[in-house]
């Protein structure tokens, strides 16, 4: 199986009782060509605790080369609703990342990442944060657009520039809780994922 590294929030300070700097949060080894894998543990660095990433309830894996891709958004909207309605169906790929005792994390930054698609999939893609692990009340952190059919990476510009904007602290034992939410296919049925290369 082909696999790839995801890196999420590059350019994190990581802030300990004695120091700050500036490391990569955690990566995960991406699977592709598969049907089956649901969750990819992450490694992370010192005083973090990264959650596995997860497709989410409303989504069904579909096997794909080119990335660990999903089948199953089924909203054509690409407004603040459709997002609202993809994201309480189930149309995400879901993570979580906590603060060990005695250490303090900011996120300023978005690592590495891409997304790709059959030519009905997603054409939106928002991250959303939220401080419980129900969503009950999330913030959008930023949206982003793909053309349909083709691979794209937006991470390393808008995301990391809305986060550089508006950072994500994380307090000593707290977890922040994000989904990767895909909406705005050209129909029912639309495949879409994480991008493989």
């Amino acid at each position: 199986m082909k696999k790839i590294i995801l890196t999420l929030f590059t350019a994190i300070s990581l802030t300990s009782v004695a120091s700050a700097q500036t490391v990569t949060l955690a990566s995960y080894d991406i699977p592709v060509s598969t049907t089956t894998i649901s969750s990819v543990a992450g490694t992370a660095a010192s005083g973090v605790t990264a959650g596995s990433i997860t497709i989410g309830s409303g989504l069904t894996l579909a096997s794909s080369a080119g990335g660990w891709r999903a089948t199953g958004y089924n909203q054509i909207g690409q407004d603040a609703a459709a997002l609202a309605a993809a994201n309480t169906g189930g149309d995400y790929w879901a993570f979580s990342m906590s603060a060990q005792a005695n250490y303090t994390v900011t996120l300023t930054g978005f690592g590495s990442v891409g997304f790709v698609g059959s030519g009905t999939s997603p054409k939106n893609y928002a991250l959303l944060y939220s401080t419980s692990s129900d969503f009950s009340s999330p913030t959008t952190v930023v949206t982003s657009t793909i053309n349909p059919g083709s691979t794209a990476t937006m991470t390393t510009t808008a995301w990391t520039s809305a986060l550089a904007a508006t950072p994500i602290s994380i307090a000593a034992g707290n977890t922040a809780y994000f989904r990767i939410v895909g909406y705005g296919a050209s129909g029912t049925t639309g495949t879409g994922g994480l991008a493989g290369a």
